[in-house]
């Protein structure tokens, strides 16, 4: 997702609404799968995206193209929109307020993704956010290096060396849970 749009942004940051619809359609498929991998429910994932179109809406005359590239503004949005709403909920979090944890009515083989995504997902939880992060969007939304950099406010070898990490311990992590699978432990 390159920032080649720099005029998309001029234009809708002078009002003109159809430029805005043009960036929004150029990026909301992928901010909408990065706010999933985020909250891995669908509904809480369209709020949140319409609530981070929303805010783009609000301050997107505030955004200056001199100091960084349009898509690690929104991912910043992105991100703060989903911090804010863990916020919000962190003290009456519990499970009956998950409705894609309750019964078994799904096809047998969407619930065998549904375990590996799961699986994917326990493991994704476990890593600090920031490496989280980093992972959802170098794997997920195949962001280059400089604009996952740009995104988190570190150097780019900062981001390849946190990424690197993050690897290292999935697969450890990942070892770990196919270990009695292999040795039928």
């Amino acid at each position: 997702m390159p920032d080649q749009h720099p005029e998309l942004v001029q234009q809708a940051q002078a009002g003109q609404s159809q430029a805005f619809a043009q960036l929004y359609d150029l990026y909301f498929d992928k901010l909408y799968l990065f706010i999933y991998y985020r909250v891995q429910h669908r509904e809480i994932a369209e709020d949140l995206t319409s609530q981070t179109w929303l805010k783009v809406l609000q301050h997107l005359k505030k955004f200056n193209q001199a100091k960084g590239k349009f898509s690690s503004w929104l991912y910043t949005v992105a991100i703060n929109t989903v911090r804010d709403y863990y916020r919000a909920r962190r003290p009456s979090d519990n499970l009956d307020d998950h409705p894609e944890l309750a019964g078994p009515d799904q096809v047998a083989e969407q619930t065998g993704v549904k375990l590996e995504l799961d699986r994917v997902a326990a493991l994704l939880n476990h890593l600090p956010e920031e490496q989280r992060q980093i992972i959802i969007l170098r794997l997920w939304q195949d962001l280059s290096y400089d604009q996952i950099a740009a995104i988190i406010n570190k150097s780019e070898a900062a981001a390849k060396m946190m990424f690197s990490r993050a690897l290292k311990i999935l697969r450890n992590s990942l070892l770990i849970l196919w270990l009695p699978i292999i040795f039928n432990l």
